[in-house]
């Protein structure tokens, strides 16, 4: 008995992700999806050698996609490529 109401937690559980792996085979892409690594503002500061002003300075401003989680932003790679392309771009 245990185990079958332990089987349905878990099948409750992970039922996003068989969502996620149900659709990606029905789009044709065998693969599970990956989640991209996000930054802090302070971890992206560092990473770049600028100070973290410029960081939040350039998110405030719209060029640097950003997402607020609790009272801290959490910054995309592939928001940071695409900012990084488009400052070179632009210099």
């Amino acid at each position: 008995m245990t185990s079958t109401r332990t089987a349905k937690r878990c099948r409750g559980r992970f039922a996003a992700l068989d969502a996620v792996i149900r659709l990606s085979y029905s789009m044709g892409v065998p693969k599970l999806t990956r989640i991209e690594q996000h930054y802090t503002t302070r971890e992206l500061a560092e990473l770049l050698s600028v100070h973290p002003e410029t960081v939040r300075r350039e998110a405030a401003r719209g060029r640097l996609r950003s997402v607020r989680i609790g009272a801290e932003r959490r910054y995309a790679q592939s928001a940071v490529e695409e900012w990084l392309r488009e400052t070179r771009d632009a210099a």
